[in-house]
């Protein structure tokens, strides 16, 4: 396996090193996202995949010994692969269901490709935001890209090719940290694409990310977020009001098409993420993609 070399870790209990990736394929309507974190300090490694299709949420959590540190947890794989990454996985996920998740057989063989150059999110902020982003991965590297392979779910087997974002981060992980934290992706084609995150903690605000468009990743100076929360207290609709590098203001709308709930715990303090499909209306074309939202409850 040709594998990405992991960084020197810190000292904190928390320190992590993840790679995520999740894609949209329009035509067929089905979603992924999936993550496989290193916590070194604590000796484990730890993984969620989970698809969405019209009719359908599956997924799994896992955890296992951190061993020699490979981008492999139980049946998901990462592994690099000429200038993108293979992503694999062959085993059981849970399919959601109100008396509980039912066993379904499921395979994920894809090759995900870049788009653009990794993008540095410490080029949108200064030291005081880096200091208030330290407790949740301070190092960023985003990226938007294509998927093309093949997802299995039951006897249901589809040819996939859609659009994505990967995103490489390290440092202290606690997930209980920010207030809230607003990841948001849209892609509307091959060539025009939005990273935007916005992390509330109880010392301020950070916000960073890019516009892709016209051959460069712009980054983001301004970015105002208006969201719409439903009754489980997840987003339902939002309003992004961007202004890249380059003085270029972006008016988005984003209204969540479907969702999935991970709750993470610790000392007592709770928060859910909320893993949405968003659909967006940007510059009168629509585009889809990745709004994350973790909340502290």
């Amino acid at each position: 396996m040709e594998d990405f070399t992991p960084q020197m870790p810190g000292k904190e209990e928390d320190w992590s090193e993840s790679l995520y990736f999740n894609f949209h394929d329009r035509e067929n309507d089905i979603t992924a996202f999936m993550r496989i974190g290193l916590k070194p300090n604590r000796g484990h490694k730890e993984a969620f995949l989970f698809i969405m299709t019209e009719d359908m949420v599956c997924g799994m959590r896992s955890a296992i010994p951190i061993g020699d540190g490979d981008m492999s947890v139980n049946d998901l794989s990462f592994r690099k692969e000429g200038s993108g990454w293979r992503l694999s996985y062959n085993g059981q996920l849970g399919s959601m269901t109100e008396d509980g998740p039912i066993p379904i057989e499921a395979s994920l063989d894809i090759l995900w490709t870049p788009l653009n150059e990794e993008f540095d999110y410490r080029r949108c902020v200064d030291e005081r935001a880096e200091k208030m982003a330290a407790a949740v991965a301070a190092e960023h590297r985003e990226q938007y890209g294509e998927a093309v392979g093949a997802v299995s779910l039951g006897s249901k087997r589809l040819r996939v090719r859609g659009l994505g974002e990967r995103d490489h981060s390290w440092g202290v992980r606690d997930w209980n940290a920010p207030r809230e934290w607003m990841w948001i992706n849209c892609h509307l084609d091959r060539r025009t694409s939005l990273n935007l995150t916005r992390l509330v903690v109880d010392q301020g605000e950070v916000v960073a990310g890019f516009v892709h468009r016209d051959g460069e990743s712009h980054p983001i100076v301004r970015a105002r977020v208006e969201t719409r929360y439903s009754s489980k207290g997840g987003p339902q609709s939002f309003d992004l009001d961007i202004t890249d590098s380059e003085g270029k203001r972006h008016i988005i709308g984003g209204s969540v098409v479907r969702e999935t709930v991970l709750p993470f715990e610790k000392d007592g303090v709770r928060s859910l993420l909320f893993e949405t499909l968003a659909e967006y209306d940007w510059k009168g074309g629509k585009g889809y993609g990745i709004a994350e939202y973790l909340i502290r409850t």
